[in-house]
């Protein structure tokens, strides 16, 4: 697609909608409070504002990791700067193509289901003695009074070999000895295979890393159903894992493990092809906190048990444990660690290096109080008394996701056009646009004197008396200019805002009756910010493509034209919580920069279905991905909905850039469409964006258009 000549079919982006002049919202908000009346401010009240909004149980999967990838020397540098990336971020990753065969994983299913459907006298058994925490029973249990788990398990110290107790091994099912010997070995090389990844991740030897893989315990859980009151138990409770790994294989695919992950719990899909890795305290120690051993739990499901079996990979308990001096940067922030004394009140293994003798150690390092078994409490007909130990109540069944919540991804634009570091910063883009469809962007080369103009002559211009603002008013059908945006009728509620909108690339096609004279630097600090912009938007649109192994010629007509939106929302002393600065809604775009310009707090983004807020960062550009995109991806990459909550008592000011192809194109799922279905049609840019700006905002409402049934 080519860039018209003239500015007459480039204006016309500004023409596909119309808005209705409505009151100014600066004017009204500065009205003294007793003037503010609830008629005045009634159509600015949103009653169904969710202003602790919910994380979603079905939220999306954690990172995936392929080691066949790991280990091949082509692939092996990208997938290494993916799983630096999980274990940097998330702490927890879907291992895949692991080498562990299907036979082995049946088996160990198979027989890990058949031994918990025994008569409870024959798991029995091989119930947990007194001192130990082998065997089958519960774990972490310290006190009579002590709330408990609504779950059974059957622990086992599996390697080394010499180390074990086979009186805990259960000779029935007649394969489970065997069956568990066999997945064992297999998971120590996976694991053995995982921790020299690691470390070439940190730079650091893995011979140096080896010794952490020496000893695994096996703790395999069985979770009944609980169909009276499963909100009010827990499976497990909240806790880290003090191992170095830890390795889960899910059983019956039944959904119960939530990671905390920036303050909220995301359930994590079962998938019958990977294996669950996560990081343990001992290597958040070893890192200094650069790898995080995460927060999780268990919940209970009302019709289905679930089952699974962890395996927990750590040092001999002679070791110890110290950050690694080579990768630190900053301050020291963890001890040097003996293994043993930091296992020891942690109680989460039950282990040893080299001899029967050493193993009883780790088993004795923490005892168990025994208590009803959970399965058979199951099967009864429960009363309150009965369950009373199992209800927690202070579990946070509908978490809310704190409104302090971390920063999206940040991507650095240097390193993306670094030769050295451009693999590792593609794969962190890649996760970005799948993940979140946001990011903040870091030296993003738009020179610092360019962002303070631009900052400066914003501000300015809204500090301007009204009637002169109103010198550049929208004009009717035209978008252009100083009002509101995407008011479609008399009844609508309304944002709690103002706007001034520029059409400013490509210039010829300005319209330069609507650019301020005041402040006198206005024009000037817009062409050159707008100028810089661009070629920001080419570089990042280059990397986009670049993830997904796509020609960058395809998008290239993707950026030509490029719309300013200034945002300012006043402060509402008197109800914030019941207005909106910008109503829910995804971008129109192909790719959306945004500038904070006073760094007040209030773009809130909607990810699996909870209001997470974005901190404003001063060094940062803030980059989402628009509906177009979304279509060129087939849906890859999403176009994430977001919106603007209000201060009581600080103004914000936003710059929002929006690149767009040219109208007469078209927008196609071409990159990284190669197996799935194709779930968009052919679209043709003046008729989705006719479609977008002709509406009041709803969400992605306007994107289901493009949809194919």
């Amino acid at each position: 697609m080519e860039v018209e000549a003239s500015s007459a079919s480039e204006s016309n982006w500004l023409n596909v909608g119309t808005t209705i002049p409505v009151r100014n919202v600066q004017a009204l908000a500065s009205s003294a409070a007793d003037e503010l009346t609830a008629d005045k401010i009634e159509r600015y009240i949103q009653p169904d504002i969710d202003a602790h909004a919910v994380l979603a149980e079905r939220s999306g999967d954690i990172p995936i990791l392929d080691l066949g990838k790991l280990l091949n020397a082509e692939t092996g540098e990208a997938e290494g700067a993916k799983l630096r990336f999980a274990c940097e971020e998330w702490g927890f990753f879907q291992l895949v193509n692991h080498g562990v065969p299907d036979e082995i994983i049946a088996g160990v299913k198979r027989d890990t289901e058949k031994f918990f459907q025994l008569p409870l006298d024959v798991k029995n058994a091989y119930a947990q003695r007194p001192g130990d925490l082998q065997g089958y029973g519960q774990a972490f249990v310290q006190s009579n009074d002590q709330k408990l788990d609504w779950g059974d398990l059957l622990g086992l110290l599996t390697q080394p070999p010499q180390a074990r107790d086979m009186s805990y091994w259960p000779s029935q099912p007649h394969t489970f000895r065997n069956s568990v010997e066999e997945y064992s070995s297999e998971l120590m090389k996976v694991a053995d295979s995982i921790v020299a990844s690691i470390a070439k991740t940190l730079d650091y030897d893995p011979e140096l890393m080896a010794d952490k893989n020496v000893v695994q315990t096996f703790r395999m859980s069985y979770y009944p159903q609980c169909s009276s009151t499963p909100e009010k138990v827990l499976g497990f409770s909240p806790h880290s894992d003090g191992s170095f790994l830890t390795i889960l294989l899910e059983v019956n695919s039944v959904q119960g493990l939530q990671i905390k992950w920036h303050g909220a719990w995301i359930p994590v899909k079962p998938r019958r092809d990977a294996l669950l890795v996560n990081v343990g305290d001992l290597l958040e120690i070893m890192t200094n906190g650069k790898y995080k051993s995460i927060e999780h739990r268990v919940t209970v499901n009302a019709y289905k048990e679930r089952l699974s079996i962890s395996s927990f990979h750590v040092p001999k308990l002679d070791a110890i444990i110290m950050p690694i001096v080579s990768i630190m940067e900053e301050k020291v922030l963890y001890k040097k660690t003996n293994v043993e004394e930091y296992a020891r009140p942690t109680l989460m293994q039950m282990e040893a290096p080299n001899s029967s003798a050493v193993g009883s150690r780790w088993s004795k390092l923490g005892t168990t109080l025994p208590v009803r078994n959970v399965q058979a409490l199951a099967a009864d007909e429960l009363t309150a008394d009965t369950i009373e130990r199992y209800i927690h109540p202070d579990i946070d069944a509908n978490t809310v996701l704190a409104e302090h919540s971390d920063d999206v991804p940040v991507i650095d634009l240097g390193k993306l056009s670094s030769p050295g570091s451009v693999e590792a910063e593609v794969e962190k883009l890649r996760f970005a646009c799948e993940e979140w469809g946001f990011f903040q962007l870091v030296n993003h080369g738009v020179p610092d004197e360019v962002i303070t103009g631009v900052r400066r002559d914003a501000e300015k211009f809204f500090q301007l008396t009204l009637d002169v603002k109103n010198a550049y008013a929208q004009r009717p059908g035209d978008l252009q200019g100083y009002g509101q945006a995407f008011v479609q009728s008399n009844d609508q509620k309304l944002d709690w805002a103002d706007m001034f909108v520029l059409y400013t690339q490509p210039i010829q096609a300005r319209d330069m009756s609507y650019w301020p004279s005041q402040p006198h630097t206005f024009r000037n600090s817009f062409e050159e910010y707008s100028s810089e912009l661009m070629k920001v938007a080419d570089s990042v649109a280059t990397f986009i493509a670049r993830t997904l192994d796509g020609d960058p010629e395809l998008v290239a007509d993707k950026n030509v034209v490029q719309i300013l939106r200034m945002g300012y929302y006043p402060k509402c002393a008197s109800m914030p919580e019941k207005v909106l600065g910008f109503s829910p809604h995804s971008d129109g775009s192909f790719l959306t920069i945004l500038l904070e310009v006073n760094s007040v707090q209030g773009l809130q983004i909607r990810w699996h279905g909870a209001w997470i807020p974005v901190k404003p960062r001063r060094d940062a550009l803030l980059v989402n991905v628009g509906d177009l995109l979304e279509i060129m991806t087939n849906g890859k990459y999403k176009s994430i909905e977001h919106r603007v909550t209000v201060d009581a008592h600080k103004e914000r000011l936003s710059i929002s850039a929006f690149h767009v192809p040219n109208l007469d194109g078209v927008v196609s799922p071409v990159l990284g469409v190669t197996e799935e279905k194709v779930l968009y049609k052919t679209t043709k840019v003046e008729e989705y964006s006719r479609l977008y700006m002709s509406n009041k905002l709803d969400g992605k409402r306007a994107l289901d258009h493009a949809k194919l049934s």
